[in-house]
């Protein structure tokens, strides 16, 4: 199971989430007429951990989660509920190293607040 599939599972069998926002949890983007609240995630890096012997199976990614809702509130709420479901998933370990807070204009109209969270993870293949 690579980290995309451990962040899915995560994420799915957690019912804090999934009871915000169903089962909108999304690879990289959002698709076009996709509902808010949601979830997108994605590696930013992913480092293999080697020994002189070689390959350990050790991995070392780090992960990139938007947690995007219609107001602050609702996205600060999503992304501390997500925060909190990674650092006690038993899919990976996960070290969270940083949050920003972003607004994003889906059209002149409407304002999209997203939360991104970055996290270092670890995981044996």
């Amino acid at each position: 199971m690579d980290i995309g599939e451990r962040i899915f599972s995560s994420l799915t069998t957690s019912t804090v989430i999934t009871t915000i926002i169903g089962n909108r949890i999304y690879p990289s983007i959002v698709p076009q007429g996709s509902t808010w609240p949601c979830v997108t995630y994605q590696m930013t890096d992913d480092e293999r951990i080697m020994s002189l012997s070689g390959y350990t199976g050790l991995r070392h990614p780090t992960i990139q989660i938007d947690c995007y809702a219609v107001n602050y509130t609702a996205a600060k709420d999503l992304a501390t509920k997500t925060s909190t479901t990674l650092l006690n998933t038993t899919y990976f370990r996960a070290i969270l190293t940083s949050e920003i807070d972003t607004v994003e204009h889906l059209n002149d109209e409407t304002l999209l607040n997203r939360i991104s969270i970055t996290a270092s993870c670890w995981y044996q293949e």
